[in-house]
């Protein structure tokens, strides 16, 4: 606006030839920023054509190798290497307790010890996903190979998956994590963005649709993670933040109207992701670094590591400005038979970038990073968004993924705010992203062993000439035919009705719904019995592969054939997947398994997984091939499915009304997020904020148990304090 102003006072006082330089300046100004809009911003302009023309190429550095830690005492150290003092309040803090909570100065917090060296040690070990030993090795036999729960699976009936809820949540307008943000601030010289840490009291809103959208769900629990800060005046504890309309002498436990809550804060949470272990010095210096974090990227890294022994291995994540707005069934997320549901938005793809060149206070340096580390470990491709809304995950493989890139996700703990270390190779990773794509490709790399190296390598690890026509007549091809054209995999899904009548034979409830504006009606668009989804990592056009680009004309390895395929020749790999399933007509992978073992399973004797990384030489061959090849298959089972929903950026108070006013027209919305990017101008803030939370209480009107209303009855708002007298409190020092 005051731009516009100058401009045009620059118009009167000039003659009437000077206004076409200047309109052509005003023109070049728009062009310059417009470039840095379409840089920093690919979320919102990006497409999967502008991505795969980038063609970003990574350069190939050596692979990480999972049982050789980060040399982490080589990192050049930014910023100083013990935190810095923080200042003591002007005047001693009032104390209260409130049950196991307490007041401090009338603002209320979860007091735990300070976390010592073993607490922040990483569990390196790599987790079976248990609900897999719920389902007998005949039936998984037969559902991988087939695709249909039917024959020994018609006797078993599957238990609907238990999902724990976990959001990330910050209240930036509580005193002392305020105080702290802008010490750090001040001492980084880093300014963070304000809105990254406004309060709208989103959390209570996104509780309470949670609640409402998941009542029927059987041993939920909810899972809070928020920042805690070291009491200034007894360093001997920490302080987590707290909702202050949380009311304290509520149980947290499960009550008929939700399920227990369990508030986890960072100093809980956070890991040294070294694979040795550090010393004491070691995670003091690395602690004094990373914490207290401000950064989401940092934060969720720590995701994998929620204890399993709390957690439920199926988890969803939603920031606090994710809501859902109808009820959806567990299996809107996770069934044990297809695993995790992933919503993917494939018109905005990434290829890796090694020089770091986007802006680090978006998503944008963190997607593209991600990316390349992905495309160094599995090969290069583009890989595509994931949908901003609830995702869903699961946790062994979320904590498998942080294993097989320990450093890069050790190195995210750097950047205290987000963007701010932006040391080459060392980039935050994005959780989020690193995950989806990691899980699909590990099932990608499973189908591909389970054909080559399990099927036709054999114990005795070779693919001659003979095998390989074999493998290539599988695909189609013949001794005439040395080339063959690869299809579109869009049109060769087996989802739809399939899909949901194995849901509803293993007893579970379908994700469809009949009436779509009273009960959530979610699609299986893709699953990973379709093979490997090309498609949503940008589609490209039909392209004709050789014969010798994936078999040599001479007897090889099997492991060198599968790391050619699995790796360094992407288009090979995608090839043998696809142009096998679309020459078999069952909608299951048995074309993929190696045979039958003749003698009693050895099952129990062979591998978890296939190693972090593809080596240069092979495993050993697994003592039963093919039971190997079912559970690999089925560890890394997936989804990928569809749902009405509304992403709404609040700006200005016009925009935030029309935008609100286009979600309410929406009668089967399912996934809503309400994003914070107003002006920091307070008359812009105060309005557009009303416009937010007058609908949003409108939507979400229903208060839970645990929140507090003041002596007329009505619910708290979000205040910066809370009266001690409204607590039955003890005073201590």
């Amino acid at each position: 606006m005051r731009r516009n102003s100058s401009w045009s006072s620059c118009g009167r006082r000039f003659s009437q030839t000077l206004r076409r330089p200047i309109l052509i300046i005003a023109l070049l100004l728009s062009l310059v920023i417009a470039v840095h809009v379409l840089w920093d911003y690919p979320i919102l302009f990006s497409s999967t054509k502008v991505a795969e023309q980038e063609n970003i190429l990574p350069v190939q550095p050596a692979e990480h190798d999972p049982s050789v830690a980060p040399n982490i005492e080589t990192v050049p150290q930014q910023g100083p290497s013990v935190a810095p003092e923080l200042p003591l309040p002007e005047a001693p803090a009032n104390y209260s307790v409130v049950g196991d909570k307490l007041l401090r100065n009338d603002v209320l917090y979860d007091p735990f010890p300070r976390p010592v060296k073993d607490d922040f040690l990483k569990d390196l070990t790599i987790h079976p996903i248990r609900a897999q030993a719920d389902i007998s090795y005949e039936c998984w036999d037969y559902w991988i190979s087939n695709g249909v729960w039917d024959g020994p699976c018609s006797n078993q009936r599957a238990e609907e998956s238990v999902i724990d809820v976990v959001w990330t949540w910050v209240n930036g307008s509580d005193p002392l994590q305020e105080t702290t943000r802008n010490h750090f601030a001040d001492v980084s010289g880093f300014e963070p963005q304000a809105a990254r840490y406004r309060e709208h009291d989103e959390l209570r809103f996104s509780l309470r649709s949670v609640a409402r959208a998941t009542a029927g769900w059987k041993n939920s629990t909810w899972r809070i993670i928020s920042p805690d800060i070291q009491d200034p005046e007894h360093p001997e504890r920490h302080l987590g933040l707290l909702p202050q309309w949380l009311d304290a002498s509520v149980s947290l436990a499960r009550r008929e109207s939700r399920p227990a809550i369990d508030f986890i804060h960072d100093s809980q949470l956070f890991r040294y992701s070294s694979l040795v272990e550090p010393t004491e010095e070691d995670i003091e210096q690395w602690r004094n670094r990373a914490l207290p974090a401000f950064n989401s990227h940092s934060i969720e890294a720590q995701l994998p590591n929620l204890d399993p022994r709390r957690v439920s291995e199926n988890i969803i994540v939603l920031n606090d400005d994710y809501y859902l707005r109808l009820p959806l069934p567990p299996s809107a997320f996770h069934t044990p038979l297809y695993g995790p549901v992933f919503r993917i938005d494939p018109s905005q793809a990434f290829n890796g970038d090694n020089a770091g060149l986007a802006r680090g206070e978006h998503e944008a340096l963190s997607l593209r990073w991600s990316a390349k580390v992905l495309s160094d470990r599995f090969g290069t491709r583009a890989r595509s968004y994931i949908s901003h809304n609830t995702r869903a995950f699961s946790l062994p493989l979320m904590h498998e993924a942080s294993l097989a890139f320990a450093d890069n996700y050790h190195f995210t703990t750097f950047s205290r705010f987000r963007g701010q270390h932006k040391k080459p190779k060392q980039f935050e990773m994005n959780t989020i992203f690193t995950t989806t794509h990691y899980t699909m490709e590990r099932h990608r790399e499973a189908l591909l062993w389970s054909y080559i190296v399990g099927k036709w390598g054999g114990p005795e690890g070779v693919i001659t000439p003979n095998k390989a026509a074999a493998m290539w007549a599988e695909m189609g091809g013949s001794d005439d035919v040395e080339r063959l054209k690869v299809p579109q995999v869009e049109d060769m899904s087996g989802g739809g009705q399939d899909v949901i009548k194995n849901i509803a034979a293993a007893g579970l409830e379908t994700p469809q719904s009949d009436s779509p504006q009273t009960r959530a009606h979610v699609d299986y668009i893709w699953t990973s019995h379709d093979g490997f989804p090309v498609h949503l990592d940008g589609t490209r056009p039909p392209w004709h592969m050789q014969k010798i680009r994936c078999f040599r004309n001479r007897e090889e390895r099997a492991w060198d054939v599968f790391r050619r395929a699995a790796k360094d020749d992407v288009k090979c790999g995608d090839a043998i997947i696809t142009l096998i399933k679309k020459n078999q007509p069952s909608m299951g992978l048995g074309v993929f398994l190696p045979p039958a073992s003749p003698s009693p399973s050895n099952a129990r004797l062979n591998p978890l997984t296939l190693p972090l990384k593809v080596q240069i030489d092979p495993p050993p061959f697994p003592a039963d091939p093919r039971a190997f090849a079912v559970s690999l298959l089925q560890r890394y089972a997936y989804a990928v499915g569809t749902a009405s929903s509304q992403f709404i950026k609040l700006t200005v108070p016009w925009a935030a009304r029309k935008d609100i006013e286009l979600a309410q027209k929406v009668d089967d919305l399912v996934f809503l997020c309400i994003n914070d990017d107003i002006p920091d101008v307070a008359s812009v803030m105060k309005e557009t904020t009303k416009i937010y939370t007058e609908f949003i209480q409108g939507m979400f009107p229903e208060p839970l148990d645990i929140e507090r209303e003041d002596r007329r009855g009505h619910p708290v708002t979000h205040p910066t304090t809370i009266s001690a007298t409204q607590f039955d409190t003890t005073t201590v020092l």
